[in-house]
Formats: C-alpha cells, structure tokens, sequence
C-alpha cells in the first residue's frame, strides 16, 4: 500500500546504450528490471501511474525522463509520446528530460517543448567542452555545451547544469567561481553540484573498476558549501541537499541517489516492466 509522500516521478526511457564512457557511470551496477523492448510500458500505463503519482507528490509534481543509457537516443517521436503521456495537456506533471546532452538540437528541443517538455538537465563535468569530452568520452566526442544551453534558452526552456565534481573538472574554489559566471551568462537558470556516488553492489561485474576510478578522482563538495554560504544566500533545504540562491542562479549541493528520508521518496520511478518503485537499488521497493 502507497503510505507516503514522493517528490518526483521518473520514467525510464530507452536501453542501457548511451553515447559516451562516462567512468564513474555506476547505471549497470543498479537494478534495473528486464524487459523484451526498449519502450515495454503502454501509454495507458503511464497514463495511469503518472494519475495515481498526483494523488501522492510532494510539492510541484515534476516527470523526469531519464534511463539507465542516455534517453535522447531514442526517436524523437517516441521521446514526444512520453513527454505528451506527462504533461497531459497541462493537466499532468511538469517534464523533465535528463540528457548529456549531446542529441539536443532546435528540431528535436521545439518539437518536445510543443509536447509540454518544460526543463532540460544536460549533465557534465566542466563548462569547458575540451574537459567533457577527455573526461566523458576518452575524446572521441566533440562538445559544443554553449550552444545547447543557448538554443534551448532562446526555444524556452528551463536550463538545469547537473554537475558531477571530479578531478579535472569542477574541483576547486577557482573552477567553481569560473563555472557559475560561465553558467549565468550562458543562460543556465540552475545549476545541481553531486558528488560520485560508488556502486552500492561492489561484488557486480564492472563495479571494482569504477570504485577504483572514483577514489582516485573523488572531489567533496565541502568547498562548494563554504563558498555558497558567504557568497549566496540559503534557502529553505532539501530533504537531500542544500539549496540557494547565487547571483541569481539557483544552486543546490546534492547528496547522488539518496534513499528516502522522513517518510518521502525522492523519486517513484517505472521501470520497464510498467510498475512503480521506490528505490534504484531494491526490486523489493515496488509500490505499484
């Protein structure tokens, strides 16, 4: 029985492919629920969770499309459907597409902003693209994070930078002063700081590698939190991190996949089977 409050709902959107070789990726290392086809759960199905979610949400009810690959690469209709399916005429939930980025272009931005997508979260590690693709892509991928924040700016959407802090990006005071006057003027509204978070399942294929890799580029965010308290002003927090304003630009210091606290999910999330879960981690977490 749903006895709780959820923050966000997330769907799952896609396969494990993704497009870059982001080291610290620990998406294979969590629980992720088999299923024949990349899009298994019907559009009636959603329909009907993203319904029941409403009755539950704590706050803004926000729909994050996100996936244990990157989502993007998936059609861009198929991608359009599922916006559509949650925002619901804006009767529904606030979409939120969670992307690095690199699939974002005009065509594909308008047409999901036409659906009701209202906020695209590029992640990265550094405002400077040279730093993306050595440290995201072992150079094989060109970035251009200017001017996807520009384009999606100037369509209308909400811009969100989520940081993950690692060595050779955001990894001092002077990278992150550099980072946040980068962010501002290209027109980022948001801006989320995370640390790596290490596979919870260290005994699964893969996961030594990345915990090795991890403690060898780990960054705190302690730094960060000094600097925002003496130079932003703080706001009411989050269940899981810390929030403020900083020059205009609102920052939040999170804590990477935190399990619930004080009696609410951060995130009721459908995985390909077409049921609702509590946790990444836990397929005993199903709540509908």
């Amino acid at each position: 029985m749903l006895s709780t409050k959820i923050s966000t709902l997330s769907i799952m959107v896609g396969d494990p492919s993704c497009n870059l070789r982001c080291p610290y990726c620990i998406s294979k290392t969590t629980y992720r629920v088999k299923a024949p086809t990349k899009t298994p759960v019907s559009p009636e199905r959603i329909a009907f969770l993203v319904d029941k979610f409403r009755l539950v949400a704590a706050g803004i009810p926000y729909g994050i499309i996100t996936g244990k690959g990157e989502p993007t690469l998936v059609t861009k209709e198929e991608m359009g459907l599922v916006i559509s399916l949650l925002y619901n005429n804006g009767r529904g939930l606030v979409p939120e597409l969670q992307t690095n980025g690199l699939r974002l272009n005009r065509e594909n931005m308008a047409f999901w902003k036409e659906k009701g997508l209202n906020t695209v979260a590029i992640s990265c590690v550094s405002p400077w693209d040279e730093a993306n693709s050595r440290l995201l892509a072992d150079n094989r991928t060109s970035w251009n994070l200017g001017s996807i924040v520009s384009q999606a700016k100037e369509i209308g959407l909400l811009v969100r930078l989520t940081v993950t802090m690692t060595k050779g990006g955001i990894d001092s005071p002077d990278s992150f002063l550099a980072f946040m006057k980068w962010a501002k003027e290209a027109g980022a509204k948001q801006v989320t700081f995370r640390e790596m978070g290490k596979p919870r399942q260290p005994e699964l294929k893969g996961a030594q590698k990345v915990i090795e890799w991890i403690d060898q580029h780990h960054v705190e965010t302690g730094f960060l939190l000094e600097i925002l308290r003496v130079r932003g002003k703080e706001q009411a927090p989050l269940p899981w991190g810390y929030k403020f304003n900083y020059d205009g630009v609102s920052v939040v210091v999170a804590e990477c996949l935190t399990p619930p606290k004080d009696g609410e999910i951060r995130s009721g999330i459908i995985q390909p089977d077409g049921h609702m879960y509590g946790s990444w981690d836990d397929p005993a977490d199903i709540l509908i």
